[in-house]
């Protein structure tokens, strides 16, 4: 089955899909990515996250292309013609001259793939505490930058103790997100999540399901959290836009039976995406 991507304006099978050898996207991780899904053929969110591309571009002074996102998407997932889908737009500042200058840069360069979502339902969600700390001075710590070794690394670390994923804690040693996904924690029918100015992703499915728990009236605390509030957590979860909500059934060797909010939670998302298609 051929798969088509969209790179340099045009539509090609990913096969024959290629970027310059100097582009720095490969050579620097010098760019920034989107990741969203398809419903039934149908983009969610799109607007939220181009948003967020665009922003996160303005800041590290890559010229944003001016393209119809809304109709290229679209053709693209008619030409694949999946029903469910993963769309993973990627924006590099192109190919250059050999260094970290950026005067020499040519055009940025744009890719948009698309493939077949398909579902993994994990019944068990183990996870534990990686070393390897966030820092919320970088100025790139809330982008969603080609930059991901650190959550690489932490992953690989984590399955190798038979773990699924790691939680990564600031310098500060305040808990602030998974490799995959923002978190949230609950504890005496409280729900907290880490501030954004303590170095994490500005999740598009986190501000959704804040969004949500605010429409239910259940307590909401956006704010810096401690280790010890980790580790006495009654429940934790996980958002990302694929995944969308994973409850974790283990931090390190403490069993978490209590899935109560992040099943709620399940329902209330599965009908406002219904709803907002």
């Amino acid at each position: 089955m051929t798969i088509y991507s969209f790179i340099n304006n045009t539509f090609e099978p990913i096969e024959t899909s290629f970027i310059h050898i100097n582009n720095r996207g490969l050579l620097l991780a010098d760019g920034i990515f989107e990741t969203l899904r398809v419903y039934n053929q149908k983009p969610f969110l799109l607007v939220n996250h181009l948003e967020r591309l665009e922003k996160s571009a303005k800041i590290l002074s890559i010229p944003f292309p001016k393209i119809n996102f809304d109709t290229t998407i679209n053709k693209l997932i008619d030409l694949n013609n999946f029903k469910d889908a993963i769309i993973r737009i990627t924006l590099t500042r192109g190919a250059s001259q050999r260094g970290l200058s950026i005067q020499q840069c040519q055009e940025p360069v744009l890719i948009i793939t698309c493939h077949p979502y398909q579902e993994i339902k994990m019944a068990s969600y183990k996870c534990t505490i990686s070393s390897i700390k966030r820092n919320p001075t970088s100025p790139i710590a809330n982008m969603k930058t080609l930059s991901y070794m650190d959550n690489v690394i932490a992953l690989i670390q984590a399955q190798e103790k038979g773990f699924d994923d790691a939680l990564f804690l600031n310098i500060y040693d305040q808990p602030v997100c998974s490799t995959k996904g923002n978190i949230f924690i609950v504890h005496n029918h409280s729900i907290y999540t880490p501030s954004s100015s303590d170095g994490i992703l500005n999740g598009i499915t986190r501000n959704t399901i804040i969004e949500l728990i605010q429409d239910q009236k259940w307590p909401l605390y956006e704010q810096s959290l401690s280790y010890q509030q980790l580790i006495e957590a009654d429940e934790i979860f996980m958002t990302n836009s694929v995944i969308e909500i994973q409850p974790i059934t283990q931090l390190d060797t403490k069993l978490l039976n209590n899935n109560f909010y992040s099943q709620k939670l399940k329902t209330l998302y599965k009908n406002y995406i219904e709803n907002n298609l």
